[in-house]
């Protein structure tokens, strides 16, 4: 009888089929983050299609996509690689992959927009690199390596620029947030795209018109979705919006919702568990695992309380303007927040499954565009993507019970040796430097350039200041780049070589960009005059601030290198300064040499020749040799003067030949200046109030 049953149960175990375990996935956007999101989702996916054909104790399906802005790409991405047939591994390893490829090539360097452009009146960026990479999606789509019967509801957020208006018992009733839902089906072992309708009630939704006849319509669907404010130019999309035609131009689809939780409900409300992939939920250290040398690294440090303080209601700005400023930001977490509390809170059936981040990455930089500064950073973030998505199935596998082990570290290596990441130096150095880290407390100390990138972060700080801008010019400043490749002109080159001021170059070219617009558009309309104007003169004052100042440098020139050295050599040829004698009321025009070499005494030398005329004094030409140093947005300078005459006397005359003269600028902009004269002459006293680089202010009114 024992071994009847016996028998029985072993067959019952062998013959049982795994448990379904049907999932939505979410993905966010966030400019740069898209590079983290994309090493995440290539191995999420990849493990997920692996556990769901060999596992058998579950069985994964995916039944629903969502994503906004970059993580429409992204989930756009992830069906095809869901779709897409075991046996067939073409671009599917860890560093030869449409994630991989497409997030990791994205430069500043090829995206920003330098001085004109005929095809661009708008914005920053252009969308030239990123054109063949969406073509190179729709040919790997129409490739015939796709599972028969593979199909998924796919969406997507976009925004539009102008409100639909409509009315309800008579109360005009405008929206600009929508979703674009599709399916995603394979046929002929190809993939293709449909529009399609959702089964859930959902607050807007409209069609593409040849959608489902022509695949290429994805290109500008994805483009809709991730246009940028200001980054990257809207796009103008056809479309159909409860039965009626339209056509329109459209945004950023994150703008107003970019967790479309709600969305991915909707495409499939029998689904149950949610994937949220979201770079800004961060985990924390537990415990060590017991497989792990003892470690001594310290622990990055969790968020601190928010406090409330009462000088936060003090003042205008910071208790009227700046909370208006964040309701874009609020109006999206009320979206989630809404979603989950309809459909999450009291439905024990329904699971979030969270992403979570241990280690920092380089796309929270510089308001979310770090990542695109070099391809190294991307490529750091890419891994930690990767690294975290093995993580969370390995610790989902533990907690399921679906796992041979409790350990969390042998868990992992089993998944990562599925990913055959051991095959790519690149993709296993950064997994074993992750994993040290997080669970051994082992600090990075190789020689990699993902430790470089590491041990450059400043950990002591909490999150909140861990990506701000000073924070990342000590980044950049102590970032080793020996172990980098580095193309001559980029950012990163240029970073290391001028550390104190590598972003005045990006700031100035994109000042360039925004004055040479405002200047276009007035060109058309001249009601925009005034408006360029103030902002060409804006431009003026604040590129002193901006101008990268570095060596021996004629006649500097408070505006980018636009490459036409004709043009360069005229503003030149300009007086650098004017300056109006307030005492004697005469007139100087001078020209400057700098040598800009900070030491422990000063920042640099300015020796200047100028011309000096006037009703009530001898015309003469000065020459100071000025040692000067800088506090912040102010230069002061003092030095000896000689003296050449140019009337009434010989050119050089012992008595009156020498003086002394100080100086205080503001900004490179404005300049007073004391000149004290020598010798037994009349009006040995000048007292000058400068307006400095003139050619600049020329240029940028004329830009």
């Amino acid at each position: 009888m024992k071994t009847i049953i016996s028998t029985l149960l072993l067959f019952s175990f062998l013959y049982a089929k795994p448990a379904k375990f049907d999932m939505a996935m979410v993905i966010s956007g966030g400019v740069s983050l898209g590079a983290y999101e994309a090493g995440y989702n290539w191995a999420l996916v990849k493990l997920l299609r692996h556990i769901s054909a060999r596992s058998k104790k579950v069985h994964p399906e995916l039944k629903s996509l969502a994503g906004a802005s970059a993580g429409s790409i992204n989930a756009l991405l992830s069906g095809v690689y869901w779709c897409q047939r075991d046996d067939v591994n073409l671009h599917n390893s860890v560093d030869d992959n449409l994630f991989y490829t497409i997030w990791t090539d994205i430069d500043i360097n090829n995206l920003q927009i330098k001085g004109d452009s005929a095809e661009n009146n708008t914005t920053l960026f252009t969308r030239a690199p990123l054109e063949q990479k969406a073509q190179d999606i729709i040919e790997h789509m129409q490739k015939p390596i796709y599972r028969k019967g593979c199909s998924i509801p796919l969406g997507v957020m976009v925004t539009k620029t102008h409100p639909i208006r409509e009315k309800f018992n008579g109360i005009n009733i405008k929206t600009q947030s929508f979703a674009i839902p599709m399916q995603l089906y394979t046929k002929g072992a190809q993939l293709h795209l449909k529009n399609s309708s959702l089964k859930v009630k959902y607050s807007a939704t409209m069609q593409i018109p040849q959608l489902n006849s022509d695949i290429g319509k994805i290109k500008d669907i994805l483009f809709a979705s991730s246009a940028f404010p200001g980054a990257f130019t809207k796009v103008k999309l056809n479309y159909k919006y409860k039965g009626k035609s339209g056509s329109d131009y459209f945004i950023d689809g994150g703008v107003y919702n970019n967790i479309p939780l709600n969305l991915a409900l909707a495409q499939n409300s029998s689904v149950n568990n949610f994937i949220f992939i979201d770079p800004d939920s961060r985990r924390y250290y537990k415990e060590q695992s017991q497989r792990c040398k003892s470690g001594n690294f310290k622990r990055l440090p969790q968020d601190p309380e928010p406090i409330i303080s009462d000088s936060d209601e003090l003042g205008f700005l910071g208790s009227n303007l700046l909370p208006l400023m964040r309701s874009t930001s609020v109006f999206r977490a009320m979206k989630l927040y809404e979603t989950i509390n309809s459909y999450f809170r009291n439905n024990p059936q329904r699971h979030l499954i969270l992403s979570s981040r241990y280690h920092p990455i380089t796309g929270y930089f510089i308001w979310n565009f770090g990542a695109f500064l070099d391809k190294n950073f991307r490529q750091y973030d890419y891994y930690v993507g990767v690294y975290d998505a093995i993580y969370k199935i390995a610790s989902e596998s533990i907690k399921r019970g679906f796992a041979s082990t409790k350990d969390l570290s042998t868990e992992m290596d089993r998944f990562a040796s599925k990913l055959k990441l051991q095959e790519s130096k690149d993709a296993y150095t950064a997994y074993k430097m992750f994993k040290n880290s997080e669970l051994c407390a082992q600090y990075p100390h190789d020689n990699s350039r993902f430790a470089a990138i590491y041990q450059a972060f400043n950990l002591k700080l909490p999150p909140k200041k861990l990506y701000s801008f000073s924070a990342f010019k000590l980044f950049i400043e102590q970032l080793n780049t020996e172990s980098f490749d580095i193309a001559e002109d980029s950012f990163l080159a240029f970073a290391k070589l001028y550390p104190h001021s590598w972003y005045k170059k990006s700031a100035q070219e994109i000042l360039d960009r925004v004055v040479l617009l405002e200047n276009k558009k007035a060109h058309d309309k001249s009601k925009y005059v005034p408006i360029a104007r103030a902002l060409g003169f804006s431009a003026w004052v604040s590129s002193g601030i901006l101008t990268p100042k570095e060596g021996l440098v004629f006649q500097p020139l408070l505006f980018p290198d636009t490459g036409d050295e004709l043009n360069r050599f005229a503003y030149k040829m300009l007086p650098s300064e004017i300056a109006f004698d307030t005492v004697n009321g005469g007139l100087s025009l001078g020209y400057s040499l700098y040598w800009y070499n900070s030491t422990a005494l000063f920042d640099g030398i300015e020796t200047k020749l100028s011309l000096n005329t006037g009703r009530h004094i001898d015309n003469f030409l000065r020459l100071d040799i000025d040692p000067f140093v800088k506090k912040k947005s102010f230069t002061f300078g003092a030095g000896p003067s000689i003296f050449g005459n140019l009337q009434n006397r010989k050119f050089w005359n012992q008595n009156g030949a020498y003086g002394a003269n100080i100086y205080a600028d503001y900004n490179d902009i404005f300049r007073l200046t004391y000149v004290r004269r020598f010798g037994n002459i009349p009006n040995r006293d000048y007292f000058y109030f400068g307006i400095k680089n003139l050619s600049s202010l020329f240029y940028w009114l004329n830009r």
